[in-house]
This record gives C-alpha cells, structure tokens and sequence, in this order.
C-alpha cells in the first residue's frame, strides 16, 4: 500500500490511499479524441476513507443580483447522461425537487453511457457560512501503454473508458448546509437575500464531475504531482492549469522541470496569475465573456476548498454568462446555466458534451424564438448567432411535423430572422442546416417547439327544453394553414373532476349537444389529422343554471314499462334518498347516494316486476324534499 499526501482534504478531510482496481478494457477515452495512443487500460482506485468535513468554498455574496439565467423551456431538451441521487435521512423534501432541477439540467450539458450516482446529504455541524461541499467518491488512475497518466474522479473515468469501475458505490458525495435559513427551493427566481438552491446544487455537482484541481499549497511550497509506484500523475483538471507570466507565456503547473523547485511552484498557486489552456474552453471564452484564456481563481493567500477549483470572481460577476462555477453566488442569483466557458473546460478535461453544451461552439449558436410580432397568422420568428469567420453560404430551414421527418420548409437564407407563417394545426419543432462555403455542413444541436393548437373556444347554452335541460353550442377556430384532414371530437367532464367522455364529432367547427340537463360541466375539443395525431384544445367551463337546491328530470319514460330513470342534480354536495313507493304505501324502492355539487347522477328503476299502476318518488336531502309520479304500464 502506497501512501499519498492528504491532497484530496480541500472539500473533505481524507486519509488517502492507494489499490489496484484491477484491467478495465474499455473504449478510446475522450482524451484520445485527440491522441489517439491514449486508452484507458488499467485504473488505480484511491480509497477515500473521511475523517472530517471541509466545504468546498462556495460563499454568499453581499449584495443582491437579481440576475435570472435558466435553460428554455420552449426548446427541446435531449438528455445525453443519466443521473440518479441517493438522498439521506436529513435531506428536505423541499430541497429535493430544486436539487432534481440541478441534475436534470446536468442530464442535458454533459455525455456519459454510464450511469451517474450522486449520495445527497445534509453537513453535520456546518460553518455558519457553508453552503456545500462535494468531492469524487473516489480517484481512479487512468493508464495508456505507457503507464499511468493521469488522475479521474470517479463518474469522469467511468465517462472515459465506458465502464463503471465501482459499480457498487456511488460516484460523488454532495452535502450542504441546511441550518440555514436563507434557501430558496422554488423553481422561480430567487427573491432578495436568498439563496438559490439549485443554482449551489448544480455548482456542487460540477465538482462531483472532476471540476476541481487536486494541486495542493504544502508547507514546502506546491504539489501538484502524485507517486503512483514508479510514475507521477497529476488530475485531468490540474493539467489543464497555467501560470500565465507579464509576457503572455504559459507555463504549465504539472509538467516535470517547469518550476526548479516546490517553492517555485507554491508561488504560482498563489500568484493570481493562473488561466486555464485547452481548446473548447479557450472558443467558450471567445464567444462569451473573460479573457482568453479564461482565468482561475488563484488568490495570493491560499483558499482551501477555493482556490484553483473556481473561476476567478473579479473576472467572471454575476452578471454574466460564466458566473456558476466563481466562489461566491450572490443573494438573488437565480444561475442555473453552465455557460459556455464551464462547458468548455469540461470538455478539455475529458468529457463528451451533451447538446445544452456543445450549442457553444457550433458555427451557429443562441438559436431561439424571437418576439412575435403576429398573433393572428400563428407565425413563428427564429434568429440566431453566428461565430466569427465561419464562413457559411446558406442557411436552411427544416421542419419537423409531430414525430415525423424534418423536411425543408425555407432556404437560401443569408441571414436571420426567418419568419415562418400560417403552420396551421400541429406540433412542430424547427433545426437549422447550414453549408459552408466549402460546402460542408451543420445543423443546430438545438431544437425549438410550437405547439399550435385550437383558438377560442366558446361554449354557450342557447336554448332549454319543457325539463329545463339546455341545448350547448360549441364554436373554435382553427388557424391558417391547418389541412382539411383534420376531424374533431368534443369530450364533456360533468361536475368537479370527473373524466372526460366522448360526446361526439364534428367535420367543422361547430357541435350542439341537446338536452343537457343543469349542473357545470367542462368540455374541450380533441383534433386529429389523417395520421393518428391528435391536439387537445384548452378547457372551457360551462355551467347549466336551475332554481332550488336540486334539480330533478324525470322519471322517464313515463309512463314505463321495464325501466325508468331519474336525474338530479344538487347546488352543493349532500346525502340524499331516492325512495318509490306504490298506490297501498308499499316502499319498493330505495337508494342512498352522496350528490356532486353541481354535477348530474342518474337513478334508474328496473319496474319490470312491479305491478301496473301509479308510483310515487320521494326525493329527501339535508335541505330539501320533493315527489314526483310514476305510472307504470305492462
């Protein structure tokens, strides 16, 4: 057993060390994307027994942002990860919603065919100002023909290779503060002085992703290389790190011979000079906000749990786009986007991006609807960005029809807006194709939705018959452009959530339905074109008026034969009794039920073994009694 300094206590106090794991034999890594010679081969697991708990860094700021980022609700999101959370005993039920948001935004920005677990806790004994803290589960060794190479927390080497190496514990460890009184858990905006709780928990979870560096400021000076046998690695992210001199020269923190001794190397973990270099991360800074190289957090006294895991606070405020992954969240910061820069340095380090990430760095980006401006012809405006000298001759509208093929609907487009107009009936979802100048092509990783369905709804009582039952005439328009397959079926609800029942279909716009009897009813209008594909309308209210506590239609037929029914229907809810009772005083019948408020039940006689002659109901609630007659007939 080979013991390695405790350079993992930054986000919880350990006692460290190492075990073979054993020979995976798993696919190229997303490292070798790059260099084909790399393959993850063998691993080295580090066993993380905790002896204390350190936060990670994240702090409350001072003053309220009121700064609000979320993904869109309006665009198609395609989950290229899955994540599953253990939550323990004393995390709140409220959290755990705000905390599934986190996730499932994860689920979109980053790619993995394993599956990702995260252990969700609560601090023990937290610092007052402790928001969470999170670390790998365990570190694992990532090897080529060479020998060890680097260092991987556990779901970013699972990612890698292909393979859960651990299949049997968890991959990440995220804990948080929950003495504190200032959470906010909703899915809205954070109000003023509080903190957003899915914004920390998708803060926490990126470390979890191997968003960390595992360089450590020792009594000597700096360590950023580990003794693994006879070779020294450092982690995916700590490679990644540079000292960036007054000249523009990089100088990397884990190559041998960089700095001619530990002193040199403690000084530039402290120097507030460090960026980090790699490809995405560096076109991530370009397209957005920071100076390429984006620059990391590095103050000149040393921040455990802070330092070299964040993006540099000065840099990076609140206000923009890369502002998740800083030291400080701002009360009323409601940050629940990556950003480009983040989603970048992840894929330096290794990870395949999910769609929400990898939009940054497509020739096009920030594809969205714009502002419409036509309510009436259910038009659709889409705009987009384009990156510097991508050099694209055409752009090319496709159109997707419920769940069938995109087909082209626009081309030859220099430049946005594009406006599609009359899209008729449907669930459609646009993409945007472009070919360069070299006459390759892109297409949007993105996708936008519109659902157009029914407009204006109408349903009014326009006659009654001798009962007082009401005839209802129903009206809706449909929009321009909807094909003249389209068929529709009106579905009635009766009373306080009941289901929904066919009433029947109409080839137009229009339905009438007879002979309703009082209550309140909701209906909607179900489309379905000539493929299967079916729209269901908002819903309207209706109510059917009557006099008294309670309505009664019926019986009938009278006079009967066989059977007959009777139909009530009460103001509000209460017991009532049904009773029939013959010419000598005789009860034949009787049924007690609870009546819906405002809501028609259905009493039905079976007379076909009472004797012929005249019958008498007596109708008894809590507020009211009334009778009717009957005559039966064979």
């Amino acid at each position: 057993m080979v013991q390695v300094p405790r350079f993992l206590s930054r986000c919880r106090g350990v006692v460290v060390g190492l075990f073979i794991a054993g020979i995976l034999f798993g696919g190229p890594s997303a490292w070798a994307q790059e260099d084909s010679s790399l393959v993850a081969t063998q691993r080295l697991a580090y066993e993380v027994p905790y002896a204390e708990w350190k936060d990670c860094g994240l702090r409350k700021g001072e003053v309220d942002a009121f700064v609000v980022r979320r993904p869109d609700s309006k665009t198609r999101r395609k989950r290229a990860a899955t994540i599953q959370v253990q939550y323990g005993p004393n995390f709140p039920s409220a959290a755990r919603a705000a905390y599934e948001r986190a996730v499932n935004i994860w689920e979109t920005h980053i790619e993995s065919d394993v599956e990702i677990r995260i252990e969700a806790g609560a601090i023990e004994d937290p610092p007052a100002d402790a928001l969470g803290g999170t670390i790998p589960t365990q570190f694992w060794i990532l090897e080529d023909a060479d020998g060890p190479q680097f260092i991987a927390g556990d779901a970013l080497a699972d990612a890698m290779t292909g393979q859960d190496a651990a299949p049997d514990s968890t991959d990440m460890m995220t804990d948080f503060n929950f003495e504190r009184n200032d959470w906010h858990y909703g899915e809205g905006p954070a109000p003023s002085g509080t903190v957003d709780f899915t914004s920390v928990a998708l803060h926490e979870i990126a470390h979890g992703l191997h968003y960390l560096s595992l360089c450590n400021k020792t009594p000597s000076g700096g360590q950023c290389r580990f003794d693994v046998g006879e070779a020294e690695v450092a982690d995916l992210f700590s490679v990644r790190l540079r000292e960036q001199l007054p000249d523009g020269e990089l100088l990397s923190l884990t190559e041998e011979d960089t700095y001619s001794s530990s002193v040199g190397l403690g000084q530039a973990l402290t120097s507030d000079r460090l960026v980090f270099a790699g490809s995405r991360s560096e076109d991530g800074a370009r397209r957005s906000t920071g100076p390429v190289p984006p620059k990391i957090y590095a103050p000149p006294t040393f921040r455990e749990g802070s330092s070299l895991s964040h993006l540099d606070e000065s840099i990076y405020p609140f206000e923009g786009t890369n502002a998740l992954m800083t030291p400080y969240i701002a009360p009323a910061e409601t940050n629940r986007l990556p950003g480009p820069v983040v989603c970048g340095q992840l894929g330096d380090i290794g990870w395949s991006l999910g769609v929400d990430c990898e939009q940054h760095f497509q020739d096009i980006f920030n594809v969205r609807f714009a502002a419409q401006t036509d309510t009436t012809n259910e038009s659709v405006i889409l705009t987009w960005s384009q990156r510097d000298r991508a050099n694209i001759d055409e752009f090319v509208i496709e159109q997707q029809y419920f769940n069938g093929p995109y087909e082209v609907v626009k081309r030859g487009i220099d430049a946005p807006p594009v406006t599609l107009d009359s899209l008729g009936l449907g669930r459609f979802s646009f993409r945007i194709r472009w070919i360069r100048e070299d006459g390759t092509q892109g297409v949007s990783v993105r996708n936008l939705e519109r659902t157009v369905s029914l407009k204006n709804l109408r349903a009014d009582v326009v006659g009654r018959d001798r009962e007082g039952r009401g005839s209802v005439e129903l009206a809706w328009d449909v929009p321009p452009g909807t094909p003249s397959t389209f068929s529709f079926r009106v579905e009635q609800a009766k009373g306080d959530g009941s289901q929904y029942q066919n009433v029947g279909g109409a080839a137009h716009q229009k339905f009438s339905a007879e002979r309703q009897p009082p209550g309140y009813y909701t209906y909607r209008v179900v489309a379905q074109d000539s493929k299967g594909n079916t729209l269901v309308s908002s819903e309207m209210p209706l109510r059917i008026s009557f006099e008294g506590p309670v309505y009664a239609n019926g019986p009938y037929p009278n006079p009967t034969r066989d059977q007959a029914t009777l139909v009530l229907t009460s103001r509000r809810f209460q017991d009532t009794t049904v009773e029939v009772f013959n010419a000598i005083g005789e009860r034949v019948y009787r049924s007690k039920r609870l009546l819906g408020r405002q809501e028609s039940t259905r009493f039905t006689f079976d007379s076909s073994e009472w004797a012929s002659g005249m019958y008498v109901i007596r109708i008894q609630g809590r507020t009211f009694t009334t009778t009717r007659k009957m005559m039966v007939v064979h």
